[in-house]
């Protein structure tokens, strides 16, 4: 059923305590839209995901099937980073033992992960549906490209010239 909006009324008046009366309704009209707006904002917020690689961004290399020697700063930087709120996937071609060896490593530098190679629930309640490709708001990956604006797509454009 839709809703009706209801007729504008005019009032003109020159009483004061009408004016004041009609400005203090406007101004509580505004409030609640506000107030609403944020409850609105607030039912959809999600916590900050984060999507990780392992080798060559935990690890300074890349030397898989074994492991490269920690990133300590990427690693105290994802520690900080779960302490405030960012919920971090690990998103690795790792798999099986080599896997488990790697997460295994990463808790013994004190590094854990809300998810492995997969959605964290609050994504998938996001999406309405589980995705193929991990959702993140930043997926930190030491062969990512970024392509922001011309100066991005310039540099792709050179990267295939080159090929």
């Amino acid at each position: 059923m839709q809703k009706t909006a209801a007729p504008k009324i005019q009032i003109n008046s020159t009483n004061p305590a009408v004016i004041q009366g009609m400005k203090l309704m406007a101004q509580a009209k505004k409030q609640k839209e506000k107030r609403e707006k944020e409850e609105a904002k607030q039912k959809t917020k999600r916590a900050p995901i984060w999507a990780v690689d392992f080798e060559g961004t935990i690890t300074t290399k890349r030397r898989y099937p074994n492991i490269g020697e920690p990133n300590v700063s990427v690693i105290e930087l994802l520690k900080m980073a779960r302490l405030r709120g960012v919920r971090v996937v690990l998103w690795t071609c790792r798999e099986g033992e080599h896997l488990t060896k790697a997460l295994e490593w990463c808790k013994g530098y004190g590094l854990e992960f809300d998810a492995v190679n997969e959605n964290i629930s609050e994504a998938i309640e996001y999406l309405g549906r589980d995705t193929r490709k991990v959702l993140a708001d930043i997926y930190i990956d030491d062969k990512s490209f970024h392509l922001w604006g011309e100066e991005g797509e310039k540099k792709l454009w050179e990267l295939v010239q080159n090929l």
